[in-house]
């Protein structure tokens, strides 16, 4: 049996630091992504990490799976 696997999202943070753009991914610790089940979930969260940020700093969400 095929089972479909669930799908999950992450946060993206874009910087550009020397000209150069970067993306991290964020963690919810040293080694493990910060995952959300839905998308709006995670678009929330993303959201205040954009409005809280004092560089300018971009959080995106990408789907994972």
């Amino acid at each position: 049996m095929d089972k479909k696997k669930k799908e999950s999202f992450c946060i993206i943070k874009e910087m550009i630091i020397k000209h150069r753009k970067h993306n991290v991914i964020l963690l919810n610790d040293e080694t493990t992504i910060m995952e959300f089940e839905t998308h709006n979930e995670a678009e929330k969260v993303a959201n205040i990490f954009e409005l809280n940020s004092d560089r300018g700093w971009k959080y995106t969400v990408k789907t994972i799976g």
